[in-house]
């Protein structure tokens, strides 16, 4: 939802899906027998979250034609997480429902340049680590195990994007005569010939 105050100046706000997460490579350390004889294996592991946020940008430029720039906080709640473990042909797959493997709630701010007809830049970056757990267990191949102790204290994470916007509205002629201009990036809906207790020039 977008707000113009003026031509230069107005907010958004509304809510969003996301899909996000991070791809870590481990050389990890197993012991294969009894008698301490080791194997060193690369383990890859990919956890992602869906999340579901709620954000509010402050826009500043020619809003217009939609050439503006924008920077903003949202806050999310990681709702979703995923996780897969793999070695070789081996894979170890784990997901739950508001799982504390991440932080549930973990707030984010954001820049956005926006180019006209919609199209967008937005590099945004998390304020808390996204995982929220101290070391991993691992499983080769062999399905031998081993324990990562500095696997997960630190998660910093950010992204850029790109992306567009493209709102379009569709009025019915027979009950709306009224004449309508759509504009990139936000929507202006201009209304005449009513009568003037119910006026008004612009609805955004």
């Amino acid at each position: 939802m977008h707000f113009e105050f003026s031509k230069s100046f107005g907010i958004y706000t509304g809510i969003g899906i996301r899909n996000v997460g991070l791809i870590s490579h481990i050389n990890a350390t197993f012991v294969n027998d009894t008698f301490g004889n080791n194997s060193t294996s690369e383990i890859t592991v990919k956890e992602r979250s869906y999340s579901l946020g709620i954000p509010l940008a402050f826009k500043l430029g020619n809003l217009e034609d939609g050439t503006f720039f924008c920077i903003g906080a949202e806050a999310e709640i990681m709702f979703a997480w995923k996780r897969k473990i793999i070695e070789g042909n081996n894979k170890v797959k784990t997901d739950a429902w508001f799982d504390d493997h991440v932080n549930i709630f973990n707030p984010s701010v954001f820049t956005e340049v926006h180019f006209g007809k919609g199209t967008y830049i937005r590099f945004k970056y998390y304020l808390m680590d996204f995982l929220n757990y101290q070391g991993i267990t691992l499983t080769n191949q062999n399905f031998k195990q081993t324990y990562v102790a500095d696997y997960g204290p630190i998660s910093p994470l950010f992204y850029i994007s790109i992306g567009s916007i493209n709102l379009k509205k569709t009025v019915d002629k027979s009950t709306h005569p009224e004449k309508t201009e759509i504009k990139s990036a936000y929507f202006k809906l201009k209304q005449h010939d009513v009568p003037p207790a119910f006026s008004w020039s612009s609805v955004k």
